[in-house]
C-alpha cells in the first residue's frame, strides 16, 4: 500500500538524477497543468481531476510511506544536507590540524585580534568550531560499529532516572522533560504566546503516544493495531533487558495507560479563549477538504490506516488555547505532581502564566500518574524512552522499531541508511 499526496495546493515537484546527486525540475504551470487529469469531470470528482495524472505517474520511493511535493522537497533537501556533511567530515582533518588556535578549542572573551597577524579572526575561529563539530557529530552518527559496541551503555542514564522516578516524580519527570526531552504524560516548549507575541511562555501538550492517533486505542476497526502493538512493546522491553516473565504485563500496562490519555484527548473540555484565527480556520477547511490522502487498493494488514482523509486521520482541529497561572495549574491537577516543585526543576518558575493546549489531556496525566502503579509507572517510562531513542540505538532494536512502525504501521518496504542519523 502506497499513499500520494495531494497536488492541489502546490504543483509536482519531480526528482531526477544530476551530476551531484539528486536535483528538481522547476515548478511551472505546464508542470502543474500535466497533474490534471481531463477525462474527469472537476464536478463529479475534483480532487481526482486535479491530482489524476500526477498520481498514476509518480512512484512512491520504497523507503517512504507517502509521497507528495513536499516529501519531495524535503527528500531533496536532506540528500543536499548530507552531501554538505560528508564534505565537513572529509575536511575535518585539515581544518583541526589548520595553523593557529585548535578549531575545537574555545575563544577567550576579551582576547585582542590582530588582522595583520598570522591567526584566524574570531568569525573564521568559530566557523572552524562549528564545522569540526558538525563533522565529529556526523561521523559518529555512521559509525554503526561503535553503535553495536556500545550497546545500551549511552541509554542507561536515561534508564536510570526511568528506575529513579519514584524517589522523587517532580524532579524525575521534569528531568525526562528538560533534559532528554521524552513526552511522558505531557511534554513541555517555550515560544511566544499566541494571543500576546512579545511574551515567551512555557507551553504544556499532551504527551506521545506509541500509535498514530487518539482513535486507534478504542475504536474497534484498531483491535489488530493494538494487539500488535502490545507484541511489540513486549518484544522491545525484553531487547531492554526486561525478563521475559514480566513483559507481557508490563506490555498490557504500557496499553492501558496510553488508552486512558488517548481517551482523555477525545473529550476535550471547551476553552474560554479559543484560538480560531482565519488563517487557522482556511488551513483546516483545506487540510479536511483538499489534503487528503489518495490510497491504492492493497492486501497490505496496514492499508486499513489510510482509508480516511488526512486530517481525520491525524486529528487536526483547531487547537486549544488556555492561559493558566502556576496556582491555576496547582488547583485543576494539583493531586499526584508538585507543580511549584516541577516547574523550578524545568526552570519555568519565573513564568508568571503557562499554556495548557489540553486541559482534559494534563488532568487525565496527572491522575494516571497518581494511580497508577509503581511497576506500571516504571514500564510506561522505559517503553517512552525506548520509543524516542529505538531508531538509533544498536540493529536488533532499530530494526524490531522499523518492523511495526515503518513496515506494518506505514507500508515501507525498506528504510533507508541516513534514517539512523
Amino acid at each position: 500500500m502506497w499513499s500520494r499526496g495531494c497536488v492541489c495546493c502546490s504543483p509536482p515537484t519531480r526528482l531526477k538524477p544530476t551530476a551531484t546527486g539528486v536535483g528538481y525540475e522547476s515548478c511551472d504551470p505546464s508542470s502543474a497543468q500535466a497533474a490534471v487529469k481531463p477525462s474527469i469531470r472537476p464536478s463529479a470528482d475534483f480532487y481526482a481531476f486535479a491530482n489524476g495524472s500526477w498520481i498514476e505517474s509518480v512512484t512512491v520511493p520504497p523507503d517512504s510511506p507517502v509521497w507528495s511535493p513536499f516529501a519531495a522537497l524535503q527528500h531533496m533537501t536532506h540528500l543536499r544536507v548530507r552531501m554538505l556533511l560528508n564534505e565537513l567530515a572529509s575536511d575535518a582533518e585539515a581544518v583541526s590540524s589548520s595553523p593557529g588556535p585548535s578549531a575545537t578549542a574555545p575563544l577567550e572573551s576579551g582576547s585582542a585580534y590582530d588582522p595583520d597577524a598570522s591567526q584566524p579572526s574570531p568569525v573564521d575561529a568559530h566557523a572552524d568550531q562549528a564545522r569540526v563539530k558538525l563533522a565529529i557529530f556526523w561521523r559518529c552518527s555512521l559509525d554503526v560499529a561503535a553503535v553495536e559496541e556500545a550497546g545500551l551503555a549511552p541509554l542507561r542514564p536515561l534508564l536510570d532516572t526511568c528506575e529513579a522516578f519514584f524517589v522523587d516524580k517532580a524532579t524525575g519527570l521534569a528531568t525526562l522533560h528538560a533534559r532528554y526531552g521524552i513526552g511522558a504524560f505531557f511534554s513541555i516548549s517555550a515560544g511566544p504566546d499566541d494571543r500576546q507575541s512579545d511574551r515567551c511562555r512555557l507551553r504544556l501538550r499532551p504527551g506521545r503516544l506509541g500509535l498514530p492517533h487518539t482513535s486507534y486505542y478504542v475504536e474497534p476497526e484498531h483491535a489488530e493495531v493494538r494487539q500488535r502493538y502490545v507484541s511489540h512493546v513486549e518484544s522491545m522491553l525484553i531487547l531492554l533487558g526486561e525478563p521475559a516473565a514480566l513483559a507481557a504485563a508490563a506490555a498490557d500496562s504500557v496499553l492501558r495507560i496510553e488508552t486512558e490519555l488517548a481517551s482523555a484527548r477525545r473529550r476535550r473540555v471547551r476553552s474560554t479563549t479559543p484560538l480560531v484565527t482565519g488563517l487557522v480556520d482556511a488551513f483546516l477547511t483545506c487540510a479536511r477538504l483538499c489534503c487528503r490522502w489518495s490510497p491504492e487498493e492493497s492486501s497490505s494488514a496496514s492499508s486499513h490506516s489510510y482509508q480516511r482523509p488526512y486530517a481525520i486521520r491525524t486529528g487536526i482541529s483547531a487547537p486549544e488555547y488556555r492561559r493558566m497561572s502556576a496556582r491555576e495549574l496547582q488547583r485543576h491537577c494539583g493531586e499526584g505532581l508538585e507543580w511549584d516543585r516541577y516547574l523550578d526543576a524545568v526552570g519555568a518558575a519565573a513564568h508568571e502564566e503557562l499554556i495548557v493546549e489540553s486541559l482534559a489531556g494534563l488532568i487525565a496525566a496527572v491522575e494516571v500518574l497518581h494511580s497508577s502503579t509503581a511497576a506500571e509507572l516504571r514500564a510506561y517510562l522505559i517503553w517512552q524512552a525506548a520509543l524516542s531513542c529505538a531508531p538509533h540505538l544498536p540493529r536488533r532494536l532499530a530494526d524490531t522499531h522499523f518492523t511495526f512502525y515503518g513496515r506494518f504501521l506505514n507500508g515501507q518496504q525498506a528504510r533507508c541508511a541516513p534514517s539512523r542519523c
